[in-house]
């Protein structure tokens, strides 16, 4: 598989809705985010699902890769995405699972539990997209089942009293 850094890629701009924590004995904590794509952000389209960015998001954001998911993405990646079909019981979305080292994963945290007027928002670098005439984006799923994460930016912005 080439590296991650060799092939095609676009930026998904993301407002967090909410989030929430998740603790366990067992596995890595980690926190779950609910966004949606900002204002202005590129449509990337996906045959037979349209635009993803039209979709909602659930971003999961561990501190460490499982090792039995780490086979299947390049090694420079940090996570994947993937989209959900809608069901009985939701309607469709999109998954995203990344990486924190332990230190950014902390700090992460340490920003939400201050909350108090914060509004965050989400870059998250995805590989590989295709160009199209016009420059539009498309993730072809049969060139690649997930979209790889090269790397997550996050934006935290206080909206205090003036």
């Amino acid at each position: 598989m080439p590296s991650i850094g060799e092939l095609p890629s676009a930026r998904m701009d993301l407002d967090v809705l909410g989030w929430s924590q998740c603790l366990s004995t067992k596995k890595a904590s980690s926190v779950l985010f609910e966004a949606a794509k900002c204002s202005g952000s590129r449509a990337i389209r996906m045959p037979g699902l349209g635009n993803i960015m039209e979709l909602p998001f659930l971003i999961t954001f561990r501190q460490s890769p499982p090792e039995e998911e780490a086979y299947l993405m390049p090694a420079d990646s940090i996570g994947y995405v993937s989209p959900q079909e809608s069901n009985a019981h939701s309607g469709a979305f999109v998954a995203c699972s990344i990486w924190l080292p332990e230190g950014c994963f902390a700090e992460l945290w340490q920003r939400l539990r201050a909350g108090g007027g914060l509004t965050s928002s989400i870059s998250v670098n995805v590989a590989p997209i295709s160009r199209e005439a016009g420059d539009s984006l498309v993730w072809d799923r049969a060139e690649s089942k997930f979209l790889f994460v090269a790397s997550v930016d996050f934006r935290f912005d206080w909206k205090g009293a003036y």
